[in-house]
């Protein structure tokens, strides 16, 4: 029986039990009455406890769920890190492919340079050669 089963028995005992004459005083019968205090006293520490083990277990489950919310946001904050990382780490190969490219784009521009120069070399010294032949065809003619 539980508490709730025995308290109601023990009140309707009360409730259906004769009254004193003139009086508002009920007798009840003794042993009916201390049958069903003992029952309450026998139930109540099994049902305190097991009351007590739901206040508990309700507890750990409340104390697991704020664990679950600290662990998913550090999961989430986790993310926003690497994120933030990886966007670090994109600017930087983003800056160094930039400056690469740069270097190489001056490498040939020099390159070219250099080309053109000595390909500007070499055309003077055709043309000095040339001249130097016409000049060299025309004394010979004189």
């Amino acid at each position: 029986m539980s508490i709730i089963n025995d308290l109601t028995a023990l009140r309707d005992l009360i409730i259906n039990s004769k009254k004193a004459a003139f009086s508002k005083t009920v007798l009840i019968p003794e042993k009916e009455a201390k049958d069903l205090l003992d029952q309450i006293i026998r139930d109540f520490p099994v049902e305190f406890e097991e009351a007590m083990a739901i206040l508990k277990k309700r507890e750990e489950i409340v104390n697991q769920a704020y664990k679950e919310a600290d662990s998913i946001k550090l999961s989430k904050d986790e993310r926003a890190q690497i994120i933030n990382q990886a966007n670090i780490d994109a600017k930087k190969i983003i800056e160094e492919a930039e400056i690469e490219a740069q270097r190489i784009k001056d490498q040939t521009k020099n390159f070219i340079a250099k080309i053109i120069d000595q390909t500007l070399q070499e055309v003077k010294k055709t043309e000095t050669i040339l001249e130097e032949s016409l000049e060299g065809a025309k004394n010979a003619n004189i």
